[in-house]
């Protein structure tokens, strides 16, 4: 079963985030039990999450992760400004079984007006980046059974950027593909 987690970028104006509370935790035991029927046939599942709510425990989640589906259909918009380093997550719980290695890939973030933010000017700090002595680095990421793992990721987004931008975060393990 395939899955895309769309991103929108809206990068033309000054901004007020509007955070919906998830205050409920639910246990990942707890969630397969409760989620059993959504959770058939899947090894994982990907959940995006905007930097000011960082994922803070592997072993539960927001329950409003489980409630909420951001295919194609139902994309999951992020706020950002011109020239800024902008930064979100995107979780991946291994529901049952390990999971590796978890492949992340970007695609190029495009404009009504045809411009493009190249999908190199996106990283996932988890998967490579450059570490504190300057030196660049490559990390495979693996994801313990029953833990959910937050990948940061990074969008440098150039001074030009004006509009709403469309692309996609694509995980792959395996042959299923979020």
């Amino acid at each position: 079963m395939k899955y895309r987690i769309t991103a929108l970028i809206i990068s033309s104006f000054i901004w007020h985030t509007a955070i919906q509370a998830q205050t409920h935790y639910i246990a990942v035991k707890d969630a397969l039990r409760q989620y059993a029927g959504k959770l058939q046939r899947k090894d994982f599942i990907a959940f995006p999450e905007v930097r000011e709510h960082p994922v803070q425990w592997t072993d539960s989640l927001p329950e409003g992760w489980l409630k909420n589906d951001h295919s194609a259909a139902s994309p999951f918009v992020l706020h950002a400004q011109p020239g800024e380093f902008f930064v979100f997550q995107t979780a991946v719980w291994a529901i049952k079984e390990r999971l590796s290695p978890v492949q992340i890939k970007f695609s190029d973030l495009k404009n009504e007006a045809g411009e493009v933010i190249p999908a190199g000017r996106i990283t996932c700090f988890n998967a490579a980046g450059t570490d504190f002595r300057g030196q660049p680095f490559v990390k495979e990421i693996n994801v313990p059974a029953g833990s959910v793992q937050a990948l940061w990721i990074g969008i440098d987004l150039p001074r030009t950027a004006k509009g709403i931008y469309k692309g996609t975060v694509i995980v792959t393990v395996g042959n299923e593909t979020q």
